[in-house]
């Protein structure tokens, strides 16, 4: 039962990796990592404790920091949740200011988007 609950925290690591938006790889990862802590608690292995710990905590600061649409690699909580592209509600101002903003697209030509 114990060695089930590590290849679970294992394929939900692999999993994350597969995922191109930061906020779904980062909860998948948060999710396995609480798995991992629970079998390493099951185990008495306290690196595997203490590593998974801080990596929900990473994440649990990311999440918090990014709670207002301002994404690691440029993407914001509405391009994750709902498109990458410019949507039909944006007024014509708000395209041009996205299209004249250099840094955004600047990032979005790096991240691959």
């Amino acid at each position: 039962m114990i060695e089930l609950i590590g290849w679970i925290a294992t394929a939900g690591t692999l999993l994350s990796f597969a995922v191109k938006e930061m906020w779904k790889l980062r909860l998948i990862n948060s999710i396995a990592s609480v798995v991992w802590v629970i079998y390493a608690v099951l185990k008495s292995d306290y690196p595997i404790i203490v590593i998974n710990a801080s990596v929900i905590l990473m994440h649990l600061y990311w999440f918090y920091t990014n709670r207002k649409g301002l994404g690691v690699g440029g993407e914001s909580l509405k391009e994750n949740f709902i498109d990458s592209s410019v949507s039909q509600s944006d007024t014509k101002s708000e395209a041009t200011n996205r299209s004249s903003d250099w840094m955004y697209n600047w990032i979005r030509k790096h991240s691959g988007k």
